[in-house]
């Protein structure tokens, strides 16, 4: 069988090239960030638009900038991927030298620690009493599913976002259903049904994180309904958003998980235009799971099941 474009030749060394000269956006930057010289930036990069059979950098005379063609930006692509498995590899091979498969390194958003971390620790202390759980917590489920899938984190607990990467499996484990929280006297508190987009129009509002996908759902489902909103006030902890409601900032949509019983506020139900989101425990579908990390996993979906239940009542 013939060899497409001759691929089976490319080596790490020339994706790395291409890698750094898109992040430089010149051979001299790529250059210096590899610890080569430009020269040898320049012979990878040949090598590889070599075995590639078209050119992957557009160049300008007298100009020192360079930029991807078409090619090069869609070869991009498939060589972080292949560097970021190869990194994983290397970091499940260190592990095992290591000695320390006994470790469950578990990442998991902070809305859901509290409640499935002791869980999964006395499980761990009952089943496999020589193994440790190492958390990280992260109010991006973005950051912990890159840990997972270059190999920094065996499990990770954390809301679905978009379209699940290829080399991710995932149990739903249930819903964290929206809220509006509002300030106690404030005349939604009278409403006596499910808040509507038109019930919030023109009201001043206390965000979360823009950069949380749970924001940007309430975001992009207002703007479909051709809600304007004034936000006066974004922060990343939802203790100080819930005592900015309490102050009369403004109203907060947050997630029932997010919500804790306090003096000076309302939690009102949202209708259907405001979808729940979906919680899942994620793994790397190619990387064996160890013993350990099966008896966290089970701990895990168990506690999380059960805490989602309580919330959507």
């Amino acid at each position: 069988m013939t060899e497409a474009h001759g691929l089976q030749g490319v080596e790490l060394r020339h994706l790395a090239a291409l890698e750094a000269i898109a992040e430089a956006g010149s051979l001299t930057g790529a250059a210096a960030r590899l610890g080569y010289t430009q020269s040898a930036v320049s012979g990878q990069l040949a090598a590889l638009e070599g075995l590639v059979g078209q050119p992957l950098v557009a160049r300008t005379s007298g100009a020192r900038a360079v930029a991807l063609t078409p090619a090069g930006l869609r070869l991009l692509g498939h060589a972080r991927a292949i560097r970021a498995r190869v990194a994983a590899a290397g970091a499940d091979m260190a592990a095992f030298a290591a000695g320390v498969r006994g470790v469950v390194r578990f990442g998991v958003v902070p809305s859901l620690a509290g409640a499935v971390v002791p869980a999964a620790a006395r499980a761990l202390a009952r089943q496999a009493p020589g193994a440790e759980l190492a958390v990280e917590e992260s109010h991006r489920p973005q950051e912990l599913l890159d840990a997972l899938l270059d190999g920094r984190s065996d499990l990770v607990l954390a809301p679905l976002n978009g379209e699940v990467d290829p080399g991710v499996e995932w149990d739903d484990v249930g819903e964290d259903p929206y809220i509006l929280l509002v300030p106690a006297h404030d005349r939604l508190a009278r409403l006596g049904r499910p808040i509507e987009p038109q019930d919030v129009a023109d009201r001043h509002v206390v965000g979360k994180d823009c950069g949380s996908p749970s924001m940007q759902a309430v975001e992009r489902a207002l703007v479909r309904h051709g809600v304007q909103v004034t936000t006066l006030l974004r922060a990343h902890d939802g203790r100080t958003v819930r005592e900015a409601v309490a102050a009369g900032v403004g109203v907060a949509f947050l997630t029932r998980l997010l919500v804790e019983p306090g003096v000076g506020t309302h939690a009102l139900p949202v209708g259907g235009w405001l979808p729940p989101r979906r919680i899942a425990l994620q793994r790397a579908a190619a990387r064996e799971q160890s013993v350990a990390t099966g008896i966290v996993a089970d701990a895990v979906r168990r506690a999380s099941r059960a805490t989602l239940a309580r919330a959507a009542a």
